[in-house]
Parts: C-alpha cells; structure tokens; sequence
C-alpha cells in the first residue's frame, strides 16, 4: 500500500505536464493563502469560504471558464489517498487513473487567482492578484483593508473579486466569436508631368516627360472567428495597375558629342489574383488558417479589431511595351516582357474604434473608412461588418 501511495504522489507532481499542451477550456485555479496568522477558530472553513466567493463571482462573468478552488483539489486528493489505502468494499484493489488523470488536469491552470491576508494592527491587508500562468505576468491586482473578522474579510473579498473581474477582462478571459467580414476597395489615378528646360545644338528647347498611372484593387475577407485571436474563413484579392510613360526628349545624348531627338514610351500593365488564405503554420495533426483578429479593448468604453493574414499563394502577370523612336538608342534591350510569377501577399489592419467594452456579451458593428493618401493620391474605402458574441 506504501508503495502505491508513493507513486499516487509522483504522477500528481507529473501530470499536470502532460496536460499543459492541451486547452479544452481556460482552466482557472484559485488559491487562497493559509489564514493560520490571523487567530481564527476555524481558518480552513473560512479559506474554503473566500475561495468560493471567488468561484461563484468569476463563474457568473466568466461561464466559458472551468474553475477549481484548492480546497477542493485536497478533498479530491484526501479522497484518492484514502482509495488508494484502503480501496472500497467492493473493490479492494481499485484502478483509480481516471480519477488520477482528471485531478492532473485540474491542477494543470492556464490562470491563478491567488488571496492572501495580512494581519496589521486592529485591520487585515487583503490582497489578491489574477495572473496568466502561462506567461507569467499579472493581469489584475486589487487591495482592500478589512476589520479583523469574518464578515469584513469576506465583504473585502467581494470587492476584490469585482475588481480582478473587471480587469481580466480586458484579456479576453472567454473569446469572443462570430462572422467578420472585410472588404477593401482602392483606386488610385494620377498624371504627373514633368518639364524642364533643355538646350543642345545651339536651341532652347523642352524636355517633357508624362506619366499615368492607374490602380483598382478588391480585397474580401468572409471570416469566422474561432476563439481569442484564431479565426478561419476565405480570401478574394483582385489587382490591376497600370502605368504609361511618354517621354520627349530633344536633346538626348547619343555620343559624347552628339545630341538628337528622342521619343520613348513605355505600357506597364500588372495583375494580380489570389484566392484563398494561407495555410503554412498547418500540422499533421491540425489545419490552421494564417489569419488572426484581435480584440484590444481601452478603458474608455470602445475597442479594435487588428488583423493579421498571409494569403495563399496567387499568382501576378506583368507585361511591359517599350518602344524607342529617334536617331539612337532605339534598340531596347528588353523591349517587351511577358512574366507570370507566384506571389503571397500579407495583410496587416487596425480597424475602429468601435463602442463596447470587454464586459458586454455581444459586440456587433457595421461601418465604412474612407480614406484618402495624400501622397500616392490613393482612395480607399473599407468596410467592416461583425457580430460577436462570447459566453
């Protein structure tokens, strides 16, 4: 039997290891310090009081989460022991891995909230903290003073657990999910022309050199966000660009001596199509879609969305007419080019601000940006259409 119980408390140390890879669900696990210092005449009663005032208040904002107090972790772990003594009346020799298994995995939390009191004079110090275990980072802190008994401890706690409540959720403790659609439509249209003066074989003359440019480009994403960032969905991007140059030149350089009239022009045609969103970071085991969308949520009642995709692999052709008429340099080296290459393209977007705030259920907009580049003289208008929801 000592033999057994000593290897009952090994795979406790190991477990949770083996379930640190897997996330069924954000496990939450919550702690509350020995209250031994603090004279009460049952302390663990009163500790197993906090930490489900804690459970119950986090529960109700969160449902999505599973939560285990560690109170009850040692019931669980008393009444292992005591199968693994004595086994039942009808089985003395019980197998208890499932109920090994299933304690491993409650301990294995991918976030702590942790209690501890603090006796100071006549008051108590109660401080609590919730942090990412993952990441080893605090996500919210709160600090109360309570009078040295019960009823003020647990009122203390109460405020202390409406606090960390709202702080977490600013990191988006259960994911919101739901369609998301994005469609970007940009074009661009310009005509530059430059003039300078030029002089050559004894004349005043004007070099001229003109320039068009033409751009419409289609993106549109039809997503559904899957969890905190994961989303899958499709991607259609759609893109035409063109660019005619004339050039006048009256004193083009033939020799180092000589200069002559030249005309050239050039029609540049490019477009590119891509269907589809990458899969790259795909496993044996899973397929994973490059795409995520983030929620940052600021204090001040209104969020963003952030984008980040890699598109599958498209393809872009180019094809390029030059033409060269004068006394020289009339022989192009590539006077025509007819080239089709593969291409992926990413997309990075901030989106918003949009009203909401990480304690609504549900968030739900539909708006259109315009946007104007003063420099490339590009217009676009993006419009962005959602309707999340979390538990």
């Amino acid at each position: 039997m000592k033999l057994r119980l000593l290897s009952l408390c090994c795979a406790l140390l190991t477990v949770p290891a083996l379930f640190a890879g897997t996330r069924p669900q954000t496990k939450i696990l919550i702690e509350v310090a020995p209250l031994k210092k603090l004279g009460l005449e049952n302390p663990e009663r009163v500790v197993a009081q906090l930490e489900d005032l804690l459970q119950t208040r986090i529960g109700a904002e969160f449902p999505c989460t599973r939560i285990k107090t560690r109170h009850a972790i040692l019931k669980s772990l008393d009444e292992l022991r005591y199968l693994a003594w004595r086994g039942t009346a009808t089985d003395p020799d019980p197998d208890y891995q499932k109920e090994l298994t299933e304690l491993g995995s409650q301990m294995a939390a991918d976030h702590l909230v942790v209690l501890d009191v603090t006796p100071m004079g006549a008051q108590w110090i109660v401080n609590g903290k919730w942090l990412d275990a993952r990441k080893a980072r605090a996500l919210a802190r709160r600090m109360e003073t309570a009078g040295a008994d019960t009823g003020s401890l647990l009122d203390a706690v109460g405020r202390i657990a409406e606090k960390l409540v709202d702080d977490a959720a600013y990191f988006e403790i259960c994911g919101y999910t739901g369609p998301v659609k994005i469609t970007i439509h940009s074009t661009r249209s310009d005509n530059p022309r430059e003039e300078r003066p030029a002089a050559c074989n004894n004349m005043k003359q004007t070099y001229i050199k003109t320039t068009s440019i033409g751009s419409t480009t289609d993106t549109a994403l039809d997503l559904t966000r899957t969890d905190r960032s994961w989303a899958t969905g499709t991607l259609e991007y759609a893109s035409i660009e063109t660019e005619d140059i004339e050039e006048l030149d009256p004193c083009h350089q033939c020799t180092p001596q000589t200069w002559d009239l030249r005309y050239f022009t050039e029609h540049k045609r490019t477009e590119t199509r891509i269907t589809g969103l990458s899969e790259a970071s795909s496993t044996r085991e899973h397929r994973h879609t490059d795409v995520r969308v983030y929620l940052v949520f600021d204090r001040g009642g209104t969020f963003r969305l952030e984008l980040e995709s890699s598109s599958e692999m498209g393809t872009q052709h180019v094809k390029i007419d030059r033409k060269a008429e004068g006394q020289c340099d009339t022989d192009l080296k590539e006077p025509k080019v007819d080239e089709r290459t593969r291409i992926t393209i990413p997309f990075s977007h901030v989106f918003g601000p949009f009203d909401g705030s990480p304690r609504d259920r549900t968030l739900s907009a539909k708006r259109d940006f315009p946007i104007k580049d003063p420099v490339t003289k590009e217009t676009t208008t993006i419009s962005v259409e959602f309707n999340l929801s979390r538990d």
